[in-house]
């Protein structure tokens, strides 16, 4: 198992969550064009992604990782269940209550494939399962979010501002990334 976070990860992390905390406290996304919001995601998603791979220590590093260490974040994906609440109490659109409950259940599966007593080869496979379950699930949300942005922009108002800023600005592009870190993984140990 690799040692500690390296440096550079630890300082990239703290400043995107810094930023992502000030962009959500200054209501910033209330000023950009909602469709950029939703663009967040897979920019910021492949960025870094992109950043995690062009720092060879950093690569190196995570290439070492057990991969459920690329899956085990993602049981912050259990907080779908908020967007489930929020779209059936009328503040978030209907379509976050499909997308939140997606969420749930591909967090609820991030916990299966890492503490279930699985053989390495039957680990794989859940691993690759998973990893397109949870691929589809963020695909499905990006979807619906760009769909909203065009479509009902005030809809996605509840994204302006924290906690819900968090989600196209921190927490979807790391789950992205996170899924290209583990298909990257996945395809150059076939």
């Amino acid at each position: 198992m690799p040692s500690r976070l390296p440096v550079a990860l630890r300082a990239i992390g703290l400043l995107w969550v810094f930023l992502a905390l000030a962009v959500g406290k200054l209501q910033l996304p209330a000023a950009w064009p909602p469709v950029l919001v939703q663009l967040l995601i897979p920019g910021l998603g492949f960025a870094l992604f992109a950043l995690v791979r062009g720092l060879a220590p950093v690569a190196a590093w995570v290439d070492r990782l057990d991969p459920r260490a690329l899956v085990l974040p993602q049981a912050l994906r259990l907080a779908g269940f908020y967007f489930a609440v929020l779209a059936s109490e009328g503040v978030l659109p209907r379509a976050y209550y499909q997308a939140g409950l997606g969420s749930l259940v591909t967090g609820l599966l991030a916990l299966a494939v890492c503490f279930l007593p699985l053989a390495p080869e039957r680990r794989r496979s859940a691993l690759t399962i998973w990893n397109v379950i949870g691929l589809m699930d963020l695909a499905l949300l990006f979807l619906a979010g760009l769909r909203l942005s065009l479509t009902q922009p005030a809809a996605l108002a509840p994204f302006n501002t924290l906690p819900l800023s968090l989600v196209p600005t921190l927490l979807a592009p790391l789950c992205l990334a996170l899924h290209l870190l583990l298909l990257r993984r996945n395809s150059s140990a076939t």
